[in-house]
């Protein structure tokens, strides 16, 4: 995934940094990405940490800082190998960790700082499916039957469709053969 395809996940530079990780950490949790593109554990942490930033729908945005173009930005923060996270919250640096980490260790480390995933809303409501015609169900309900004659919930379904299509003598002998 990359950071165009998430918008919680954006390429940080020194020159951005005061109001990409800084100013935005006052709203919401920033994790700071120190890598590289020859770093082997960073190409399993990278993509972990952009699937939990998805994942979390907005509750921390992850900030990545490729070391080999932002090496001032790499020194300021004393990065002494990659990958490197840090956790920046209210403008300031709470927390980080050197090193790939598991997911479930990722998302206790986020859960230790009260970062939690939030609630995605379905962008659209699904509409409840039309009501069958009652005759129509018995249609389909006895091709149930016929097709899995051992299943008591269709016959079941069966009588009951029966009963509401006014076939209530039906409905009675289906329900009479049901176990009890």
């Amino acid at each position: 995934m990359t950071p165009d395809a998430n918008p919680n996940v954006f390429d940080a530079t020194a020159d951005r940094f005061q109001d990409d990780v800084l100013q935005r950490s006052l709203e919401v949790p920033v994790l700071v990405d120190f890598w590289a593109e020859w770093c082997g554990p960073c190409k399993t942490l990278g993509p972990m940490l952009e699937k939990l930033a998805d994942q979390y729908g907005g509750a921390f945005l992850l900030a990545k800082v490729d070391v080999e173009k932002e090496q001032q930005l790499a020194a300021a923060f004393q990065v002494r190998s990659i990958p490197t996270v840090f956790l920046v919250k209210d403008g300031q640096l709470v927390d980080g960790f050197p090193g790939a980490m598991p997911e479930a260790a990722l998302r206790e480390f986020l859960t230790t700082h009260g970062i939690e995933p939030r609630a995605q809303v379905p962008a659209e409501p699904e509409a409840a499916p039309a009501p069958l015609d009652p005759h129509e169900a018995v249609v389909r309900l006895r091709a149930e039957v016929a097709a899995k004659p051992e299943d008591d919930t269709v016959k079941l379904d069966l009588a009951l469709a029966l009963l509401a299509a006014g076939s209530t003598a039906e409905a009675e002998h289906i329900l009479d053969a049901l176990p009890a």
